[in-house]
């Protein structure tokens, strides 16, 4: 269970881990611009672990450690904030984000309450929709990142979801499962074969959107999105 630090620890953390950061960013910015490689770069952190939950990002601190000046970090802060991967607080500033046991219990539960549903209204897939989920699949058996999974794990689901006429509920969902990747991403380091079960149950729910077999998908789906016991593990607080 992640434990909150105190003031002074979590600047000398995010300022050692900044020096990470630093290289990073600079391996980054061929072809990107600085904002852009700056938010990767956080992203990535924060979903490796790098970065863990509770860990205060001063926009001052963090432009130091990254040789860039405050303007794209505060540019990237705020996008993460609409990723749900940090909270704004006005008197600590950017930290990143974390959910109690609760807080994660209800998200899966909304989930499973709200993509079922979606799903349903979603099907049949149009081929289009089909081909590029089929696409993001690949690119996720592929993929050796653990970091990159909850990403590209968000994308395959959102892909079918948007097929539906409903852009604000897909929007909620994207927030619902924004708010989950933290956790997503460590309990898949906490248990690897938790990503290949995933890849498994994406290729089935695949199967049976080919056969444009409602039942099944839906049934595919309820297990696929039931919170992993081992993501409750890692929740910063219990209230």
């Amino acid at each position: 269970m992640y434990s909150t630090v105190g003031e002074d620890e979590e600047v000398v953390r995010g300022l050692r881990i900044g020096g990470t950061l630093a290289a990073l960013v600079g391996s980054n910015t061929s072809g990107q611009t600085v904002k852009q490689a700056v938010l990767d770069t956080l992203r990535n952190a924060i979903l490796s672990g790098d970065l863990p939950v509770n860990t205060r990002l001063g926009q001052a601190e963090v432009a130091e450690s990254l040789n860039v000046s405050t303007t794209p970090v505060r540019e990237a802060l705020r996008h993460l904030e609409t990723e749900g991967l940090v909270r704004v607080d006005t008197h600590r500033g950017a930290v990143v984000r974390s959910l109690s046991r609760k807080d994660l219990e209800e998200l899966f539960e909304i989930r499973i309450m709200l993509e079922p549903e979606v799903l349903r209204r979603a099907m049949p897939i149009p081929t289009d929709v089909l081909q590029a989920a089929e696409e993001i699949h690949e690119q996720i058996k592929s993929e050796v990142a653990p970091w990159r999974y909850p990403l590209l794990n968000r994308e395959f689901h959102l892909t079918l979801y948007r097929a539906t006429d409903l852009p604000r509920l897909v929007s909620i969902l994207e927030g619902l499962m924004n708010q989950l990747m933290v956790y997503v991403s460590a309990s898949l380091r906490a248990d690897p074969q938790q990503m290949e079960r995933s890849i498994r149950e994406h290729a089935l729910l695949l199967d049976a959107m080919r056969r444009n077999d409602v039942d099944a998908a839906i049934a595919l789906q309820i297990e696929h999105i039931a919170i992993p016991t081992v993501a409750l593990s890692f929740q910063a607080t219990d209230h």
